[in-house]
């Protein structure tokens, strides 16, 4: 593909990728600068007031200002969240693929669950950054109301009738980790595996021999919360009992309430920090305590990035890869052991430490979404042959 004919896609997403504010924008983000290295990308999303800009040539934004959200819409049928956030924008969509986009990229699959149907693009690829219908699920399994419990037992009730057909009506599905893509091979669709990258730290140090147990995360997201008041409530008393001045720094959106919770001072919640280099640097290990969800969470990889071993509850096996150093993912239900014993056993830390800096330089975000991107060159090429293009 030559610079001067190169093919045209469109990137839909509910919000602006810039700036990468929480996890879900950073792959999107990064999944648009990667696919511009190759392809002229233009990414259609609705306008929440805090869209950046960027410089990459082969990449620009439409932003639709209205959403016109329809409370009641997909209470029946559809996916609720691709009613709300896909109807504002076809009109765009529709209008950028009759001036010759040459495939649609979605996302999330609820986006292209509405989508699909109603666009005739070329080709479309899904990103699944998430496997709604297990997320759903497990929303349910948490919720703390016989209502709220309903509503997300419908959401997954619905999920797995449209989640499996929209796979199946892709040309293409990029799926985030190995439990993912078998759900997707499982449900006869076409995927190639997408894990979210590294971005390696410019200075990474070695952790202090006292520093803090850190935890980074978007605490409104209930499994967040839900798995950070378990944590307080049965691990951390027994830490601060073993380890002498053990202290938690949470970090992010609606974290204060956990530092309210705790009558004593081990436990400090800045909130929401726009450079977290420092924290890092100063932290002994990252504490990630989801215990439900879906897809895989970005800040476990930027914990990685650092140079942290990360530590969490079973739940977080779903974030093993091949070759990562032995000891860089704790996933255990003896979480207390755990954390004292890596805050404690500094020598044993620091070798694990050592062998992440390695690690990481081998799974940047362009070595991780590589054959992606050449999966997704491959079906938008193919797609303009088929209607007579020449791709190259």
């Amino acid at each position: 593909m030559t610079p001067h004919n190169r093919p045209k896609v469109l990137l839909v997403t509910p919000e602006s990728p810039w700036p990468p504010l929480h996890g879900g924008r950073r792959r999107v983000a990064e999944l648009a600068s990667a696919m511009a290295t190759r392809l002229d990308v233009t990414v259609v999303h609705t306008s929440r007031g805090d869209d950046a800009t960027h410089d990459d040539p082969h990449l620009r934004t439409v932003a639709v200002s209205s959403m016109n959200c329809n409370a009641f819409a997909g209470r029946l049928v559809g996916p609720r969240l691709g009613e709300l956030f896909a109807a504002p924008l076809l009109p765009e969509i529709t209008r950028l693929v009759s001036a010759g986009a040459d495939g649609i990229v979605w996302s999330h699959s609820y986006l292209a669950a509405y989508g699909v149907r109603r666009v005739s693009a070329p080709v479309h690829v899904i990103d699944f950054a998430n496997i709604e219908s297990e997320r759903f699920r497990s929303f349910a399994l948490g919720a703390g109301t016989l209502k709220s419990r309903s509503s997300w037992l419908l959401e997954h009730l619905k999920a797995t009738v449209w989640e499996p057909k929209t796979a199946r009506r892709a040309d293409l599905c990029l799926g985030i980790c190995e439990q993912d893509m078998q759900w997707l091979k499982a449900h006869r669709a076409r995927a190639v595996l997408a894990r979210n990258g590294l971005a390696p730290a410019i200075a990474v140090a070695r952790s202090p021999t006292d520093g803090f147990v850190l935890a980074v995360a978007n605490w409104a997201y209930k499994p967040n919360r839900e798995g950070m008041l378990d944590f307080l409530d049965r691990v951390w008393r027994r830490v601060r009992s073993e380890v002498y001045g053990a202290r938690l720094v949470i970090i992010g959106a609606d974290g204060q309430c956990f530092a309210d919770a705790v009558s004593d001072t081990s436990v400090v919640a800045p909130g929401f920090v726009p450079d977290l280099a420092g924290w890092y640097a100063n932290s002994a290990v990252v504490l990630a305590p989801a215990k439900s969800g879906g897809g895989s969470q970005l800040k476990v990889a930027e914990a990685w990035a650092h140079g942290r071993i990360v530590v969490g509850p079973p739940y977080l096996s779903r974030e093993q890869r091949e070759g990562l150093p032995e000891g860089a993912l704790l996933a255990t239900p003896d979480l207390a052991n755990v954390v004292v014993r890596t805050l404690t056993d500094v020598s044993a830390r620091h070798a694990v430490e050592s062998a992440l800096a390695g690690y990481v330089g081998q799974h940047t975000w362009g070595n991780e979404l590589g054959a992606a991107l050449n999966e997704v060159c491959a079906v938008v090429a193919g797609g303009m042959s088929d209607r007579g293009l020449d791709p190259l």
